[in-house]
């Protein structure tokens, strides 16, 4: 069970041995998660369970599916842990390696990075929902260690500092090796809209590409329609970070 007193190593360890577990009962829950998500006309549609772990450790299991095509291959899922403490929230996530040669990793968010997150999103969330919130938007994150664009005041508390793009904006936090996993400690958050001009440029591009190769998931090289679908979600986002850049100055 998920201590106070334990290191990020312990925690992140700790984590690692209970997702196999959990993992298990997320399976057997895809069936009728499945059942569910073919019953629905509107996507994307989410659909949450929450268990207690043989550890003692809370999860919430999340299922997704973001258009109907999709559900022809997969349901898409995923789970994060969940700790109460009396200043709020900390959650975990844990993620197999994206690609073979690379490490699992577990992230990190402080009850502050959700704080933060509800207070520049304008959302009037909080505990679970808020938590719910903001994993039904940013169900994918790109990662990445080049922090030239951070201020000194931002990199002060950061070790290894590393960024986050996502749908809604960027995540700022720290990386560093445990166990033979990587470990990203969000620390705070920012939205698209209150990024500056360089930060826009350089996520902002990061955010394109990893949007294009998350709706191409959905396509199949023959689906003409669908891919047009998609390559105008992209060029809507581009838009919006283009208008963004021009109002920055």
């Amino acid at each position: 069970m998920i201590t106070s007193q334990m290191s990020y190593e312990e925690l992140a360890n700790e984590v690692a041995k209970d997702y196999m577990d959990v993992s298990i009962i997320m399976r057997k829950k895809m069936p009728d998660a499945l059942k569910y998500f073919r019953r629905q006309s509107k996507f994307p549609m989410f659909l949450f369970s929450t268990v207690t772990s043989p550890r003692k450790n809370k999860w919430i299991l999340i299922f997704f599916a973001k258009s109907k095509r999709r559900l022809k291959q997969y349901v898409d899922s995923f789970l994060v842990c969940v700790r109460e403490t009396d200043h709020g929230k900390y959650v975990y996530r844990y993620d197999l390696p994206a690609k073979e040669g690379s490490l699992p990793g577990v992230t990190f968010y402080p009850p502050h990075f959700f704080s933060r997150y509800a207070l520049r999103m304008g959302l009037e969330l909080t505990g679970e929902d808020l938590i719910k919130r903001y994993f039904k938007t940013n169900t994918a994150m790109h990662y990445n260690a080049d922090h030239l664009f951070l201020s000194e005041e931002e990199m002060k508390d950061l070790l290894n500092p590393v960024w986050y793009t996502s749908p809604d904006g960027i995540s700022l936090g720290s990386a560093t090796m445990v166990s033979g996993m990587e470990l990203f400690i969000c620390k705070t958050f920012v939205p698209w809209n209150m990024c500056k001009k360089d930060q826009l440029i350089t996520c902002g591009k990061e955010e394109m590409f990893r949007l294009q190769e998350d709706l191409a998931l959905d396509t199949h090289k023959e689906d003409v329609v669908s891919q047009s679908e998609n390559h105008k979600i992209v060029e809507e986002f581009a838009r919006m970070i283009m208008e963004l850049i021009e109002k920055a100055g």
